[in-house]
């Protein structure tokens, strides 16, 4: 019976949704005036599959019926109050798919769901169309269901209710349904439905949490990945863009990831689009500002080559807008925090191993306003007890930066004494076959046995304990000019990492403060779910109480009747016996 009586009530609210959705306008108007979103959610909140069903279309119905509806259920949070409903049962295909046909717009009273042009985009995927055939045919469309569309997210909220709910199912069945899912929003992600996403709310934070929850299975990491890195590159393609609020989002392990995944894009396409270079080139500074205070010494290296490869592959245009944005700067920036030591003494020798510094050999900045001569002749003094970086370092002093005249002149007046000098400019230069050296890593030019031939001798020679004096007079000259400036990075590093708490700890207060309201107004319709329930309830109660008053007074009135009509039958029986009496005295007298 309760079977049945389940099957029949999901039945009569289908016909409901048909009746309003084909019925006259002034039918859905009665609905929502009756209390159409606090119905709604009462259906959301139902532990039959079926009527959570029913109700998404409802809502889709209710929502597409006029802007108003729609900024209405914006100002009571409604879409949070969808996902509290939804996610106190088991997450299934079908909700998925329905919450995916609501998301553009499938359940609206129009003839056919808002359909976009595929825009031109920098971004090869960008401009596919999209067949996905869980995304369920228009009810009034013709064709068929997997027919090539570009939906438009008409609800960018249901795409952040529905990754709560992938976020939230933890059990490993589930898995597949993520999988599927989320490869079906990956399908969804236009230009124009990205723009959407960013004006509606945070994608970038939507995923960072879901990717960093920790029930979340790697493949479904890996996906999240994906989406991740579309709808950065697209974002940071904008004149405007959302890109600096990653720092207050995201935690260490997943910022180098994030960063990662621009790396891995630009490794494979550094020929940047002229119409956006200026923008992407402006952002890709905001994302990789400080990150060398935070990530580990092979990302900065990825960085360092990125940019490099960048100045490359681009034009003398581009290259400029480089400049002016900042790149070139960021760049040296980071070359001199490893080299001073910034993140640990094994990542500032495996920069030195694998970094080549024939990029920056002619660079005036890094020559004389960064220092970065003092920093590598610093290394070098303190690489006595490392063999290899001791000869890594020396071929990088002697063979690329020692042959261009303004870095001599540095390294003259660093050294000063005439000996070490004589000796120093002593070592071979190379020949036309040596050269190929300059085109590999310094650990590999330390570890060949030709090159280390050349370079030994003056290595045990400098490190031998006579010419101690002269290491600490070079030393002491090199810790004045590089002191000061430690001293002034240290400062800015000190300002840098004050401001990125500062701004951490505005949005997590933000944050919490929507949050507050986002559960007050869950309250509220609650509540609101709760008096309308009452009101059924008082309403029902009330109706079984007039049919039971109504059987018992009409029980009454039918025994008074029968009483009356008993009474009445009684007084004809009596007179026929009595007439047939008489007939029979009249015969037998007869």
């Amino acid at each position: 019976p309760n079977a049945r009586c389940v099957e029949a009530k999901c039945e009569l609210m289908a016909q409901m949704y048909s009746a309003l959705r084909t019925g006259p306008h002034e039918l859905l108007e009665t609905f929502k005036k009756v209390g159409g979103f606090s119905c709604i959610f009462c259906l959301l909140e139902s532990p039959v599959e079926g009527l959570r069903l029913t109700g998404i279309k409802l809502l889709g119905l209710t929502l597409g019926s006029s802007s108003k509806s729609t900024a209405t259920f914006k100002r009571i949070c409604g879409f949070d109050v969808l996902c509290a409903c939804l996610i106190r049962y088991q997450t299934t295909m079908s909700i998925c798919t329905r919450l995916l046909s609501l998301a553009v717009g499938l359940y609206s009273s129009q003839e056919k769901p808002p359909v976009g042009k595929a825009p031109r985009s920098w971004i090869p995927w960008a401009s596919s169309r999209t067949s996905n055939p869980r995304l369920p045919q228009h009810p009034l469309r013709g064709g068929s269901a997997t027919t090539s569309y570009d939906p438009v997210l008409v609800h960018p909220k249901v795409v952040h209710v529905l990754l709560l709910l992938l976020q939230h199912a933890d059990r490993g069945e589930d898995c597949e349904l993520r999988l599927q899912i989320l490869s079906d929003l990956i399908l969804l992600l236009s230009p124009d439905n990205i723009d959407r996403l960013w004006e509606h709310g945070s994608m970038l934070d939507w995923i960072v949490s879901f990717a960093q929850h920790p029930g979340t299975q790697k493949r479904v990491v890996s996906l999240l990945h994906t989406i991740l890195q579309r709808i950065t590159l697209h974002d940071i393609s904008r004149r405007l863009s959302n890109i600096d609020k990653l720092r207050t989002t995201m935690g260490k392990e997943m910022l180098l990831r994030f960063v990662e995944i621009i790396l891995d894009w630009f490794d494979e396409h550094p020929v940047l689009p002229p119409e956006q270079s200026g923008d992407i080139v402006r952002h890709l500074v905001g994302i990789f500002r400080h990150i060398e205070l935070i990530l580990p010494a092979h990302v900065c290296m990825r960085v360092l080559t990125l940019i490099n490869d960048l100045a490359y592959e681009n034009n003398a245009d581009i290259r400029g807008k480089m400049k002016s944005a900042g790149l070139f700067d960021l760049r040296d920036n980071i070359i001199i925090h490893i080299l001073r030591g910034g993140i640990s003494h094994s990542a500032t020798a495996f920069f030195v191993y694998n970094y080549h510094f024939q990029s920056i050999a002619s660079q005036p900045k890094f020559r004389d306003q960064n220092h970065g001569l003092a920093y590598l002749l610093h290394i070098f003094l303190g690489s006595a007890d490392d063999p290899t970086l001791s000869l890594a370092t020396l071929y990088i002093l002697r063979y690329v930066f020692g042959v261009v005249d303004e870095n001599k002149r540095i390294l003259h007046r660093f050294i000063e004494d005439p000996q070490v000098i004589e000796k120093f400019y002593d070592l071979p230069a190379l020949d036309e076959a040596e050269s190929q050296y300059h085109h590999r890593a310094a650990r590999m030019v330390a570890e060949d046995a030709h090159m280390s031939g050349l370079l030994q001798p003056f290595v045990s020679w400098f490190f031998s304990a006579q010419r101690a004096a002269q290491r600490s007079e070079i030393a002491a000259r090199i810790h004045k000019v590089i002191g000061p400036c430690n001293a002034k990075h240290n400062s800015a590093v000190e300002k840098a990492m004050t401001k990125f708490s500062r701004k951490v700890k505005e949005r997590s207060e933000k944050q919490a403060k929507e949050n507050a309201q986002i559960r007050s107004k869950i309250l509220e319709a609650q509540e609101q779910m709760d008096e309308l329930l009452k009101e059924a309830a008082s309403a029902c109660s009330q109706v079984e109480q007039a049919m039971r008053t109504g059987a018992s007074h009409r029980k009454g009135r039918g025994a008074v009747v029968w009483r009356d009509m008993s009474g009445s039958i009684r007084s004809v029986l009596d007179a026929l016996d009595e007439e047939e009496q008489k007939q029979e005295a009249a015969r037998a007298g007869a």
